[in-house]
């Protein structure tokens, strides 16, 4: 299968979340609320926010059973990564 081709503004976007500085950092109650909202719209039992770099995806909120060890996969692994 073809690997999708990548957006044009894909360096905007990956300097971007760079310069937010949230990679390799410990949860944070403000993405807790996001999922917690997001579990709740979709009533669904785990919810994940995970932030994709270059080469991989961190996750930075989880909740649910769900346990996430490492925090973090190589990025041709994550769903949806071309952006949903």
């Amino acid at each position: 299968m073809p690997r999708p081709q990548k957006p044009l503004d894909e360096p905007l976007r990956l300097a971007t979340l760079q310069g937010l500085g949230v990679l390799d950092t410990e949860a944070e109650e403000r993405f807790d609320r996001i999922s917690r909202m997001a579990q709740r719209l979709f009533e669904v039992p785990i919810c994940l926010v995970s932030l994709v770099d270059a080469k991989r995806q961190w996750f930075k909120s989880s909740l649910g059973k769900v346990r996430i060890s490492p925090r973090g996969t190589l990025a041709d692994t994550a769903i949806g990564v071309q952006g949903i």
